[in-house]
């Protein structure tokens, strides 16, 4: 029950656009209309990359989750500082050392905001 205790969430998405490009709004609502589920920041994380994989026609898709989960600020935990990263990686994204995971790692180091 403690997962329905608030998140806050940044979302990186990425994607070689090939065969279908689409708009930010697109990205964004797709990330907030699977965010009202109930579900784990992993699983919440693959089903965006899923998702935009079956919009926009792209085998190579990232996303970058970090979340301050308000269950380890109030409950057993009680620690006031800390967020968890995950991502979800698929196609070239998933190959260990690759450019494209590279750049992608790099770009969202830059972009540390929780």
């Amino acid at each position: 029950a403690h997962h329905f205790i608030t998140t806050d969430l940044v979302v990186d998405v990425a994607y070689v656009a090939d065969k279908k490009m689409i708009g930010i709004s697109k990205i964004n609502k797709i990330v907030k209309q699977l965010a009202r589920n109930p579900t784990s920041q992993e699983t919440l994380g693959k089903a965006i990359a899923r998702a935009i994989q079956i919009v926009t026609e792209s085998p190579d898709v990232a996303v970058s989750m970090e979340g301050v989960h308000y269950c380890v600020k109030a409950r057993g935990a009680d620690d006031q500082n800390s967020s968890t990263l995950t991502m979800a990686a698929l196609g070239k994204f998933a190959i260990p050392n690759s450019n494209l995971r590279k750049e992608f790692l790099a770009a969202i180091s830059r972009n540390q905001r929780v």
